[in-house]
């Protein structure tokens, strides 16, 4: 017998759970009729979680085509059906909504973008080049980013703890 954590599981089958998990924030569920979700697939369902601070909604996507995705600002990650990833998912959510976790994103200083990603708060507080290590361990991306100058922005949940690195030289 499987571990029930390796169940697989259908997304959309998980809707009210995770309703239920964010019933203390402002939600909707958005489908493919809605304007500006034609993108989502015929049976897709997207949770949008209202920002109360002026920051950046965060969105859901259950899939019919079996896997959940998470955005937020400017990065999102997948997650498989699978029970253990949805709970990994559940948690990654909360810690976004805890402000533990926030969004980053690296351009260089004419706005190319060089990667994303989600990242604990106190990573954040070192230098970009080691939060974007997966950009900057490639020899070409790295000798123009510190030819061009970056910027690394990092958004929260709560948008006053939002922070920017930039560094030109």
């Amino acid at each position: 017998m499987e571990h029930p954590n390796y169940e697989e599981i259908n997304p959309i089958e998980k809707l009210n759970e995770i309703l239920n998990e964010l019933e203390f924030y402002s939600t909707s569920v958005l489908t493919s009729v809605d304007e500006g979700y034609d993108w989502l697939g015929e049976d897709s369902k997207c949770i949008v979680i209202l920002s109360s601070n002026g920051g950046d909604n965060m969105e859901i996507v259950l899939s019919d085509g079996g896997e959940f995705t998470l955005y937020f600002a400017d990065a999102h990650a997948h997650y498989l059906a699978y029970q253990y990833d949805f709970e990994r998912m559940l948690q990654d959510i909360q810690s976004i909504l805890d402000n533990r976790i926030c969004s980053g994103n690296l351009t260089d200083a004419e706005g190319e973008w060089y990667g994303s990603g989600f990242f604990e708060k106190d990573r954040i507080s070192n230098d970009p080049e080691s939060v974007f290590q997966h950009a900057f361990e490639i020899k070409e991306f790295c000798e123009h980013l510190i030819k061009v100058g970056y910027i690394a922005e990092y958004k929260f949940w709560n948008a006053a703890n939002n922070k920017i690195i930039k560094k030109y030289n």
